[in-house]
């Protein structure tokens, strides 16, 4: 919902969230044990791998908090780019580039492979837990993920009754997301991606194929477009067979055991639910409506558009909020944010309208250099 005038009030916060549990029973089990191998007993351990080349997104420091909030799963990035000096300690930075890590692939998959640019290796991503097996060894789950994600609290919706029971989880239950997905690290589950029968075709082309999540139709339409309107991805037809394919066919068959379920805020939920607005609060992520609480919210569809205000916090708040216009905090949402976010509704009407895009950005630029001198004075 976007609120034009000074009179309407902002969205109230739902409140404090209830600490997370986890953290202080492991705390008393430590002290209890006076080890933490009593603690890896019980809780299985989750590791999502990252290669990332180029320059972190703005982003990332708001990322990685939400990642700091889930300190029993880990995040394992192997890239190019500086490591954050704040960065939480479940987060681990490996130097590498590109061109090594296509080496690194060609070498564990023992195929040719054709990487061009950092966006091919999304086609791989089913592949990871055979990549990077070498970095994987010690835990029990692996997952490849993106970076354009507010984490919600991920133990709460990967209860160790659910790790226990499915060897492969997806965070939509219409087909395998390449946002989110968990695979059990083992070798006949690492190497599902083998059950396709265009997996060299699609590694050794440079061609982007979508094959972690359904393909392209003849179209060069994604497959899973069709799936969110009600249709079986086995039932779709598909230039390649997909890691959603395999999955769907190997859980039908009663080779894996897979969780397709929605653990997810994105597009398809806000073309759906229009008024949105997200509270993330301490690790909790909750939707304003419905209180309904998400594991991650996806913002692909958002992080490139101009009118999405993303800030630069330098000590990310304990408490913000995410809605159509970007992220804010409680006290930037006073009533003289109405009458600064017409002036971004105006520039937006403009950049639409044919404004050349390099005028839009020094507007912008001038308008939130304003907007930041009136909150001091405020």
């Amino acid at each position: 919902m976007v609120y034009r005038h000074s009179t309407q009030r902002a969205p109230a916060s739902p409140g404090p969230a209830p600490r997370n549990p986890e953290p202080r029973r492991l705390i008393f089990l430590f002290i209890l044990t006076g080890t933490c191998d009593t603690v890896n007993t019980i809780m299985k351990k989750i590791c999502f791998v990252i290669p990332y080349f180029g320059k972190w997104p703005r982003w990332f420091l708001i990322f990685l908090e939400t990642c700091r909030y889930n300190p029993t799963v880990n995040w394992l990035f192997f890239t190019d780019c500086r490591a954050p000096r704040r960065a939480p300690n479940n987060v681990r930075f490996v130097k590498t580039n590109l061109k090594e890590t296509v080496k690194r692939t060609a070498r564990r998959l023992n195929l040719p492979v054709a990487i061009d640019d950092p966006y091919k290796l999304t086609d791989f991503k089913p592949a990871y837990g055979v990549i990077f097996g070498d970095d994987l060894q010690e835990f029990d789950f692996w997952g490849h993920t993106d970076i354009d994600v507010i984490w919600g609290d991920i133990r709460k919706f990967l209860s160790e009754d659910v790790l226990a029971e499915y060897d492969v989880i997806s965070g939509r239950k219409e087909f395998m997301t390449g946002h989110f997905a968990l695979f059990r690290n083992r070798e006949d589950i690492n190497r599902l991606y083998e059950k396709s029968p265009d997996f060299r075709k699609i590694f050794s082309s440079d061609e982007h194929f979508a094959f972690t999540e359904c393909g392209y139709n003849a179209d060069q339409r994604p497959v899973c477009f069709s799936t969110l309107k009600g249709a079986d991805v086995l039932d779709c037809v598909s230039e390649i067979e997909s890691m959603s394919h395999v999955v769907k066919r190997a859980a039908k068959a009663g080779h894996v055991k897979a969780l397709f379920t929605d653990l997810v805020f994105e597009r398809h939920e806000i073309m759906k639910q229009r008024g949105w607005y997200l509270f993330w609060n301490k690790g909790l992520l909750r939707e304003k409506e419905s209180a309904k609480e998400y594991m991650y919210f996806h913002f692909h569809m958002f992080k490139d558009t101009i009118n999405f205000f993303i800030p630069r916090w330098n000590v990310i708040p304990p408490v913000f909020m995410i809605g159509p216009k970007g992220f804010f905090t409680e006290e930037m949402l006073r009533p003289g944010y109405w009458r600064r976010m017409r002036w971004l509704d105006t520039l937006e009407y403009f950049f639409r309208s044919g404004l050349p895009a390099l005028v839009c950005r020094l507007i912008y630029v001038l308008i939130l250099r304003w907007w930041v001198t009136t909150f001091d004075r405020d």
